[in-house]
């Protein structure tokens, strides 16, 4: 389950000051285009090659090397003296089942097989400015029952929360009509998953907000501003809203860089050294270290003194099934714009004896994204 995000990022030392998330800057909103990009690039890549068979290992990594290899392309010359870094802002996880989000083995043990429903999340980022995503698709042909009913609730819930997504709009409004989409599937979102604000180097922003109206996500509602970044997280499920935790190892980490202690290991001091001088402030994981003995001490000691914060592989119940989708997107002065994101193509496939029947949701769904204003007229 997701912890309490905390604000992290870079500090900007001797630099002059200059605000790193004006999205007026057209070069910073080329940045997270570019990222977004890349990320949906390597989405596809993944995608293609989900078949019955394929090891679950193969596609986190096929991920990872798509954009690394594409963000190596791009932005190779200095910008103010500088080096542009470019990369993963968060690993390719890929998800079966009743499995949630986060897992990435180092093990070829775990293989897709016909009838599952799989989930991939991953992230790019060019200069910090980042591109995350998440998409869900079946194996197979025809998809019926309750995986027809979870994939359309989530996705139907993805195109929801996009249109309510607005300046001024509150985080409550987006809730609310999430769930009322879910509820039409007899679906419900999972608590302990956040949407966050995004910012340069800040993956999980301090201004957060749950899909879940549930007591346990309990948080006053945040107003969506002008110019602000959000990655926006849809995880749908059939059984309980509850996630429970899993046997599988988790693998990725990220730095809790607003906590500050000396290990007193030297080969936790080595580890946390390489954690800080590759990793600072995006998510990673551990096949990035090849030092065994230093990963396999500093890990455990960076963690028991708080320096990185785990992410867990979670899952609903066995049998329950897990749909997930995630965009990123800009609020502009033209409007909401969705920049990361695949369509979902097995729409059509889904075979589900359920339907958005409310009429409110029927007339959001249909309306597009940014209504265009109509004009005053002039008075004679």
């Amino acid at each position: 389950m997701a912890s309490e995000p905390v604000e992290n990022g870079l500090e900007n030392k001797s630099q002059p000051q200059v605000d790193d998330n004006d999205l007026s800057n057209s070069d910073i909103v080329t940045k997270y285009r570019t990222a977004s990009n890349i990320a949906n690039m390597a989405l596809t890549k993944v995608l293609q090659e989900v078949k019955p068979g394929v090891s679950v290992k193969h596609l986190c990594e096929l991920g990872d090397s798509v954009m690394l290899e594409e963000s190596s392309k791009l932005y190779n010359k200095k910008e103010n003296g500088r080096k542009v870094e470019k990369g993963i802002a968060f690993p390719t996880c890929v998800s079966l089942n009743e499995v949630i989000d986060h897992y990435s083995p180092t093990e070829d043990t775990v293989f897709v097989n016909d009838g599952d429903v799989v989930k991939v999340t991953l992230g790019s980022h060019i200069d910090g400015y980042v591109g995350l995503v998440s998409h869900t698709v079946f194996v197979g042909d025809t998809i019926t029952g309750r995986k027809a009913d979870v994939l359309k609730a989530a996705w139907l819930s993805c195109e929801a929360a996009l249109r309510k997504l607005k300046v001024g709009a509150s985080s409550n409004e987006v809730a609310k009509v999430v769930e009322k989409v879910a509820g039409q599937f007899n679906c419900t979102p999972m608590v302990g998953f956040y949407s966050h604000e995004m910012k340069r180097h800040i993956i999980e922003g301090t201004k957060h907000f749950s899909l879940s109206t549930k007591l346990e996500d309990k948080m006053d509602p945040i107003t969506f501003g002008a110019k602000e970044v959000y990655s926006v997280n849809v995880v749908l499920t059939t059984g309980e809203h509850k996630s429970k935790s899993t046997e599988h190892t988790t693998t990725v980490y990220r730095t809790e860089v607003q906590n500050r202690y000396t290990l007193k290991t030297s080969l936790g001091r080595s580890f946390m050294s390489q954690v800080n001088s590759k990793f600072p402030v995006f998510p990673f994981h551990v096949k990035s270290f090849e030092d065994e003995r230093a990963l396999k001490v500093g890990l455990q000691e960076s963690l028991r003194h708080s320096l990185l914060k785990p992410y867990y592989v979670t899952s609903g119940k066995t049998g329950d099934v897990v749909a997930h989708f995630r965009f990123t997107a800009l609020l502009l002065p033209t409007g909401t714009k969705k920049i990361s994101g695949l369509a979902f193509d097995q729409f059509d496939k889904c075979n589900s004896e359920l339907k958005v029947e409310d009429p409110e949701l029927l007339n959001l769904l249909s309306a597009p994204v940014n209504p265009k204003k109509k004009k005053a007229t002039k008075e004679e």
